[in-house]
């Protein structure tokens, strides 16, 4: 009998495995590795392996091993609306399109400087694919002495927090939206987790402040940014829970006082959950995620 030059064949991946006595989703590829003492390393990886025994005059057995990716397939349960509509045109006649984030920058004791209210408004569905570029809206409300104390530097050669300053491309700016990712490993009983940037946000603020931000007036003023974030290159996996090892994703709103140590004002990182899935929004019945 001649051996076939091809043998056609099919095999479908299992959706689940058995972790003791509970069934878990089959978790993505994936690999993360932290440098440092301890260090902290995950990897997800599958191989396709295929074994050939030949058995003319004596068994020979062949054993071939090809790695795979596995990413499955998942999409937000409602689309994002369009770039080119911003916050201010959508926010009152469509405000279901957006969901608010609210946070307060702290004061130190004693200093007589009032707390900076802050939202961070994003896309409702608070699901987003992996290459989506999200669309976010941020406003800081306090009186102009409390912004003033945040966005206007002490007299220095370094004005690296100065108004102009939100550019993520700064070294310190006083502003930022960014996406982080938490790492989180159970061994033995023993939990250890590690966060890394996965995304950097673009902010551009609007329009500028038309009055004296060095005023002492009490009363409340907003200032306000648009901005953009999407996910570095590199990331090809979205978030997931399989018991010894969870990988969850935060979109992050950070403000930097100058003169941390001097400053009335607190810092300031509030992290708020999101899911980050494969593939974009589209309008086939029965491919959406489920909400959050």
């Amino acid at each position: 009998m001649t051996c076939p030059d091809a043998l056609p064949f099919e095999c479908t991946l299992p959706s689940t495995y058995k972790d003791g006595e509970r069934f878990r989703p089959l978790p993505p590829s994936f690999n993360y590795c932290s440098p440092g003492v301890p260090g902290l390393c995950a990897k997800c990886t599958y191989t396709f392996s295929i074994h050939i025994t030949k058995n003319r005059f004596w068994k020979r057995r062949i054993n071939l091993a090809v790695p795979l990716n596995y990413y499955p397939h998942t999409r937000p349960h409602r689309p994002i609306l369009s770039n080119h509509l911003s916050f201010m045109s959508t926010i009152k006649p469509a405000p279901e399109e957006w969901h608010q984030v609210t946070c307060t920058m702290t004061t130190r004791p004693n200093t007589g400087f009032h707390p900076i209210g802050c939202h961070l408004f994003i896309p409702s569905a608070q699901i987003y694919a992996i290459t989506d570029i999200i669309p976010f809206h941020v406003q800081l409300c306090a009186p102009l002495s409390s912004l003033g104390a945040l966005m206007i530097s002490p007299p220095s050669t370094d004005r690296r927090h100065s108004l102009n300053s939100c550019s993520p491309a700064t070294k310190t700016p006083f502003i930022r939206v960014f996406l982080l990712r938490q790492i989180m490993v159970s061994v033995f009983g023993q939990r250890a987790w590690r966060t890394c940037v996965i995304g950097e946000g673009n902010l551009r603020p609007l329009p500028p402040l038309s009055h004296d931000v060095n005023s002492q007036s009490e009363d409340l003023q907003t200032v306000d940014w648009d901005g953009e974030v999407r996910c570095d290159e590199g990331v090809q996996a979205g978030g997931f829970n399989v018991g010894n090892l969870t990988v969850k994703d935060f979109i992050v709103l950070a403000l930097y006082p100058p003169s941390p140590t001097t400053s009335p004002l607190s810092e300031l990182q509030h992290a708020h959950p999101i899911r980050l899935v494969t593939d974009p929004w589209v309008d086939l019945p029965g491919l959406h995620e489920e909400r959050l």
